[in-house]
């Protein structure tokens, strides 16, 4: 697991040589959940690539129940993952409250405390840094964002890019007892994805991103609304009454010119950003309305069906029930959806 670009299925084709599409731009190429077999030493392994949480192209939600429905398959029938290696480029040097850090707070709940002892965080991309700068930036992960992880009996290992440096973060791992993740324990107790210790942290870093997006769309209106007021128009406007009279009136006059079309082209601009800003913030409150709409759906079933097995719990306590969660919870939208879901069942 690990961000889009990290090197998850690099490291796959780099040790069992399996050709699984690698994508080197900024666009994602793993969408799905792909696996390769190699034999090493007495231990047939299975290698599981998974697509990165920022993926490029699917929401967050459908990764997380990608990863989840997969894992959930593996456990029912009968099988436990020996290791989980969480893949990070060390040439990122702004990981805190970016996508890296939120990518492994989502891959540590996913896991769990427990399971800990079983995860490997490697290292990528050790040839595009200076040595020096290399260990720093691993130190800093080590004392900050991997602590927890690392406390918890995690190890960081370096990949080179190397079959021999892969094997060796293999072979380490191989001697460790299978281990079910925390998610893996939470589904089988017949839980559902959002109810997760995942699910709810997801929910925690989309509603932050709705916020975020909500103060951006505030302050991009502000700025539209005040243009001559921005910082970058008075200067403008300063260094244009600094010119002096040898200019002449005509150079005056086509500097004037090009301050006020270069002031259209960055309106033009901040408009641009703000209907982006906008419909990103828009996705974000469709998303988490979704999401809670679908959360408090589950929760009705599993009411009816405790009433409808129950014949000693008076029905009229299950609806007042119901109804004090509906008026806690939802939303006008996510009422709506929640009442159109319920009449179809």
């Amino acid at each position: 697991m690990g961000c889009t670009g990290s090197g998850k299925t690099t490291f796959i084709n780099c040790v069992a040589n399996a050709g699984l599409e690698v994508g080197y731009g900024p666009q994602s190429c793993t969408s799905n959940i792909q696996t390769a077999s190699i034999r090493l030493g007495h231990a047939n392994i299975t290698l599981i690539d998974t697509p990165g949480f920022d993926h490029t192209e699917l929401p967050q939600a459908e990764i997380l129940k990608l990863i989840a429905t997969f894992l959930r398959k593996t456990y029912s029938g009968g099988k436990k993952l020996t290791g989980v290696i969480f893949f990070h480029r060390i040439f990122e040097n702004r990981m805190q409250a970016g996508i890296s850090l939120q990518t492994f707070r989502l891959f540590h709940k996913l896991c769990g405390d427990d399971a800990m002892k079983n995860v490997t965080i490697v290292t990528t991309m050790w040839d595009t840094v200076a040595p020096q700068t290399g260990e720093d930036r691993l130190r800093e992960l080590q004392e900050n964002y991997f602590k927890p992880a690392c406390d918890g009996g995690a190890c960081i290992a370096r990949h080179h890019n190397t079959p021999e440096s892969a094997v060796r973060i293999l072979s380490a791992l191989l001697r460790l007892p299978s281990k079910a993740l925390r998610i893996q324990d939470e589904l089988h107790e017949g839980k559902t994805i959002p109810q997760t210790d995942a699910g709810y942290e997801f929910d925690q870093q989309l509603q932050q991103k709705c916020t975020q997006q909500q103060c951006g769309v505030n302050k991009l209106k502000k700025e539209l609304a005040e243009p001559e007021q921005s910082p970058e128009t008075s200067a403008r406007v300063d260094g244009s009454s600094r010119r002096g009279p040898e200019e002449g009136d005509e150079a005056t006059g086509r500097h004037r010119q090009e301050d006020v079309e270069r002031l259209r082209d960055d309106l033009q601009t901040l408009r641009q950003k703000l209907q982006k800003t906008e419909a990103e913030r828009d996705k974000l409150q469709r998303d988490l309305s979704q999401r809670h709409s679908s959360h408090l759906q589950n929760i009705l079933k599993h009411m009816m069906n405790i009433n409808a097995q129950s014949s000693e719990s008076p029905l009229r306590e299950v609806v007042s029930l119901v109804a004090l969660c509906i008026l806690c919870c939802c939303s006008t939208t996510s009422l709506a959806s929640l009442a159109a879901g319920w009449s179809t069942d």
